[in-house]
């Protein structure tokens, strides 16, 4: 638990310093321990959204949904839906 409250810190430290590379290097190695952290995983859409890697925010949020639906039998909370709307349109103006 500790380690895990260190990484998230350092996440934020890299978010706030719009550090991006390194966010999605230390939300993914939260994720390892913690899979089912959806600020986290929110944390990571955004990164790669930040970094122009469109594909792999739709590809953290379908997987995050799958996983979610099929072991824990729930939907994802509003906030992450609606940010993934949001980044998903945010690309779409960009093409």
């Amino acid at each position: 638990q500790y380690y895990l409250s260190t990484l998230k810190s350092i996440i934020d430290i890299y978010k706030y310093y719009n550090e991006y590379t390194k966010c999605i290097q230390a939300a993914n190695k939260y994720l390892k321990l913690d899979r089912y952290s959806e600020s986290i995983v929110r944390l990571l859409m955004l990164s790669y959204a930040r970094t122009g890697n469109n594909p792999m925010v739709k590809k953290v949020y379908d997987r995050f949904k799958e996983t979610v639906q099929d072991e824990l039998q729930c939907g994802l909370s509003q906030k992450t839906e609606t940010l993934y709307t949001q980044l998903s349109e945010s690309a779409l103006n960009f093409m």
